[in-house]
């Protein structure tokens, strides 16, 4: 008997084992006794005794698995507490892997841009090359904030930087969008002239696809249901920290074209500014 209760007691948990299958022999015991109890009760009738010892049979199951979690409350504890460090540990050490994945599928989504849409995200302009779970690929334009010229840098952004950081989507209209073109006057003197002559290029620049831009962007923006935005050219006089002006020309574009289109512009201010 010794040597018995010796190899009983090396057994892992032992006693609660014991305990948790005296518990269910009682619970069987005693079931059975009720239900006998019921069914030689003549007070009631066969429905009667039929929801009673369910009744028996549903109340003993809640009440035993009670008393079983509570015998093993302790141990399991331990366990919790250990897969939980574990899993805790394993985030900690997957975070940055884990948010690339949320926010790849957060993009994909809410479909905040798609393959050849212009985006900036974190400072970071370009067209959208590549789209993967963990990382998109974009073609850099820049590198100065109105410059529509693309580098040939491409740039891997992780998509978890879509979680902390707001993602502009110049492609918002399509086939055409508004962009602004910066312009630095020569002479703070002929900031009027200046701001005429501009005008008169960016409308000249626009006017063989304006009509349809005008037509693309009021649909784009009905079918969403925002408001449409001022679509004809239109010259902003900008201060800066020193007190100079500067020329904001506002035009819409064929998005295809608008590097082509920033080269015109340039040209064109580049005579006005010196002719006049």
């Amino acid at each position: 008997m010794t040597k018995v209760y010796d190899i009983i007691n090396k057994i892992p948990h032992s006693n609660s084992i014991f305990l948790t299958v005296f518990l269910i022999v009682l619970y069987v015991f005693l079931r059975r006794i009720l239900v006998n109890q019921v069914e030689k009760n003549e007070d009631l009738d066969q429905t009667e005794k039929i929801l009673t010892n369910r009744k028996i049979k549903d109340y003993g199951k809640i009440i035993l698995l009670m008393f079983i979690f509570f015998l093993w409350f302790a141990k399991l504890q331990t366990v919790f507490i250990s897969l939980l460090a574990v899993a805790a540990a394993i985030v900690i050490a997957l975070k940055e892997i884990i948010m690339c994945f949320t926010g790849g599928f957060l993009i994909r989504v809410n479909s905040y841009f798609k393959l050849s849409d212009r985006i900036e995200v974190d400072g970071i302009r370009g067209f959208v090359i590549e789209k993967r779970l963990t990382a998109t690929k974009i073609l850099e334009i820049g590198p100065e904030k109105y410059s529509q010229q693309t580098t040939g840098n491409i740039i891997s952004i992780p998509n978890s930087i879509v979680l902390s950081k707001s993602v502009t989507n110049e492609s918002y209209f399509q086939d055409f969008s508004i962009k602004s073109f910066l312009f630095v006057p020569h002479s703070q003197d002929r900031i009027e002239i200046l701001e005429k002559l501009l005008l008169e290029a960016g409308q000249e620049v626009c006017s063989a696809y304006l009509n349809k831009a005008k037509d693309s962007i009021s649909k784009y923006c009905k079918k969403e249901g925002i408001a449409i935005p001022s679509v004809e050219p239109r010259v902003k006089l900008v201060m800066t920290d020193s007190g100079d002006v500067k020329l904001l020309l506002k035009i819409p574009v064929d998005n295809k074209e608008i590097s082509d289109i920033e080269q015109k512009l340039i040209k064109k201010y580049l005579i006005v500014n010196k002719e006049k």
